[in-house]
This record gives structure tokens, sequence and C-alpha cells, in this order.
């Protein structure tokens, strides 16, 4: 028998909960407890979806998404077996998953529906999914996309996957609660202080912010076409002159490419009045602005035309770079969520595995390589190791199971060869092969 007195349950007798209640409580900004207080009260995005979604907009902002997202979405993916030496057929099973993923729903495909959920991510850190059951078992589960800035979060405490965890507010005025299972809550960063996320376009608000009223700033410097000096003609010029000047200077001299001559006057002075050089409209403020940007959504400068030009790295070391920093963090939390709501809900958690799959670089290709047949021929591996570390099926002949040494020795046994003399015996490079 369980009871709860002041917000803490006691067991009186009986076995102890499957779930222990913990003693701690998070303390949300605002005044919002994650515990037993305040369950009804949730926690939205304060700042405005029209402004950021507006900012994602922006070209440097657009492009960084763009590389994100293509990138998470060409990835290939594979459902699998947590343990390999698994002897179940579990090929229906994995069909269906499949089916789930591929065709979400009647209108939207993988790309569309994984697609709309990381450009929230990339926005606000709230990619958001929502799951619905269905009665056939082909298709046990509909995915389909939710705006994530209409998500509320609740801030009660969440012992199991039917509890009530998210709201959102319809346009008719109606609220709808969704349980924990119900919706895939993409966020990338997670705070103790606050269950909401922080997406790139959100932490460089205030950067963005500053890039683009400087570019609003240039633009109207460069395509007002204000002139950049004034003539000055003296103080003791009359009006009279000065308008022959201003129809000599109009008719003559405006737009024919002459060099202009004049005197019988004191001198004219030319007084600048706009920028005429490259720091009048703030290029190096943009380009540091853009340097900034792309480090918030954690992509090579270089990718923009910015950054610093005497590194040394090559295309792939900076596909690679972005690949670890940008896209492979974006994949995972896709992953987790896969195999938290959609196999674990099936009841295939412990057998089946949703992973995407990371294709090496040429460069890393030969160190792999290097290494595996280093380990190999200092007897480390055996050849059929050696072999599946380099993607090659398993040999079939009893040599597989082998190390190096082994198989010489072998060899040297089976064609009667002498260690001791100059031959030297087989030495695994096809020295003596027919001797």
């Amino acid at each position: 028998m369980e009871i709860t007195i002041n917000g803490k349950s006691y067991v009186l007798f009986g076995r102890k909960p499957v779930v222990p209640q913990r003693e701690t409580s998070i303390v949300y900004e605002g005044g919002y407890y994650y515990g037993s207080k305040n369950i009804e009260s949730t926690i939205s995005k304060q700042m405005s979806e029209e402004v950021l979604r507006s900012f994602s907009k922006q070209p440097v902002c657009r492009r960084a998404i763009e590389i994100i997202k293509s990138g998470v979405l060409s990835l290939p993916w594979a459902i699998e077996k947590r343990n390999q030496d698994d002897e179940r057929d579990f090929s229906k099973e994995i069909a269906i998953i499949q089916d789930c993923i591929n065709n979400p729903n009647y209108t939207d495909t993988y790309r569309s529906l994984f697609g709309s959920a990381i450009e929230d991510m990339c926005v606000g850190d709230c990619g958001t999914i929502e799951i619905c059951e269905s009665v056939n078992p082909d298709k046990p589960l509909w995915l389909y996309p939710v705006d994530g800035f209409t998500i509320r979060i609740n801030t009660g405490f969440v012992k199991q996957p039917t509890d009530i965890r998210y709201s959102q507010t319809k346009s008719n005025g109606s609220e709808i609660k969704l349980a924990d299972q119900d919706l895939m809550y993409l966020k990338k960063n997670d705070f103790t202080n606050t269950p909401l996320g922080l997406g790139a376009v959100e932490s460089a608000f205030h950067i963005i912010n500053y890039l683009l009223e400087t570019q609003r700033y240039a633009s109207v410097v460069t395509s007002k076409a204000v002139p950049k000096f004034i003539l000055n003609l003296g103080k003791n010029i009359d009006t009279e002159t000065l308008l022959k000047f201003r129809k000599y200077f109009d008719e003559e001299v405006y737009g024919s490419g002459k060099t202009p001559l004049v005197g019988g006057s004191e001198g004219i002075k030319a007084e600048q009045i706009a920028a005429s050089t490259d720091d009048g409209l703030y290029l190096q403020w943009q380009h540091f602005l853009t340097v900034i940007i792309a480090y918030t959504f954690g992509i090579d400068p270089k990718r923009f035309n910015e950054g610093s030009q005497t590194d040394r790295s090559t295309v792939e070391e900076q596909r690679e770079n972005i690949l670890d920093e940008a896209i492979k963090p974006i994949a995972e939390v896709i992953a987790e969520n896969i195999n938290k709501k959609i196999i674990n809900r099936l009841g295939l958690g412990q057998d089946l595995v949703f992973r995407y799959i990371y294709e090496d670089n040429e460069s890393r290709k030969k160190q792999k390589s290097d290494r595996v047949l280093n380990e190999y021929n200092s007897d480390l591996l055996t050849l059929n190791e050696a072999r599946l570390l380099l993607g090659y099926d398993e040999a079939d002949d009893k040599f597989g199971n082998m190390l190096k040494s082994e198989i010489k020795n072998e060899l040297n046994t089976k064609y009667a060869l002498d260690t001791q003399t100059d031959t030297g015996g087989f030495n695994g490079q096809g020295k003596n092969r027919y001797e």
C-alpha cells in the first residue's frame, strides 16, 4: 500500500514501486516546479515564432539550415538486430517499422516529415512529430508533423509514457493534451532550469539582427546613389555664377567622361559627405557576424567564404567537421526518439535498433585500413577479424580463424619449407610460394 503525504510517497507494506520516488525537484525559470506541484502548469517558447522564422529565412541562416537538413536527410539508415547472434527472424517487423518511417501518413514522406522537424530544431530546438496508434497491424503507427512553437511542455513529473506531458491550443480555442508517448519533441540542448531547448537561430538572435541592420544600412547607402563628395566654389560665389556652373557641370561634365577645365575662381574644394570605401559600409563587421552565425550552427565559416584563409584543412576535413559538429548531433536526437517512441512502443526495443550509417571519407578509410593491417601483421587479429573490420566477408577455409604467424607456420609445414635456410620459408608476402 502506498500513500502520499506532502508530495512524498510512502510504502506501508508490500513491494517497493518499480519506479522509485525522487527526493529532489527541479525548479524551472518562472517558479515552475518539476515535481508534484503545479501539475497543470506549462511552459512555452517566450521568443516570438514569427521573428525567429523570419530570421531563419535570412541568406546566411538559410544556407546553414540547408547544409544541416540536407546532411541529415541524405544519411543512410537501417533497422537491425541489437544482438547479431540472435537467430530469430525479425524481417517482417523491420519491414513494418521501415514503412511507418518512409510513409508516415498519406501526404508526407520520410524527407518531408523529418525535414520539417529538423527545420524547427534549427530555429527553436523544438522539432515535433505526433504519433498516432492504429489498429492495423501492418501499419501500427502514423506520424504527423506539428509546429513545435505551438506545443507547451507540462512541468509535472512524468512517471510513465501514458502521463500527460504536452499540450496545444487549437485555432478554435480548445486545448488538447498529449501523453509523453504520443509526441516526439526533438531538441538538441537540455537544461536543468527549463524543459525547453535552444535553437541555433534562437541563440544567434541578436547577431542575426545586427547583421540585418548592417546590411540594411549598406543597401540604403549603395542603392540611393548618394554622392560621395560635394563641391565648394568658395564663399564669394554669387547665385548667377553658381547656376551657370551647375548647368555647365550637368551638361558638359556629368556622365561625359571628359576632364573638366575651369578657371577664374579662387579654387574648387571637394568635401566628402558619404562613405567612399568598404569601411563605410561596415563590410568587415558583416564578415565577423557571419562567422559568429556559422559557429552557432556548428559549421565551418569557410563554407560561407569566411574565416581564416591560412587554415590548411582540406575539403574532406571540412566536411568531416561539419558531419561531427552539425549533422551528427541532430541525427542522434532523431535516432534516439525513433528508438524510444516507435520501436520501444511496439515492444521491440530489446530486439531492434534504428541507427544512422556514417560513411567514412577516403582519409578515414585509409587510416582504418592501415591500422587493421598493422594489427593483423602484429598477430593481434585473425584473418577473418581483419576482413570483417575492412568490410569483407569471412574466409571460408581453415586459415580464416588463424593469426598471420599461424598461417605462415601452416604453409611452411604444408610445403615442407625449411625456415632455417636462406630462403626463410613463407613470409606471408608471396616469397618462396612455389618452392
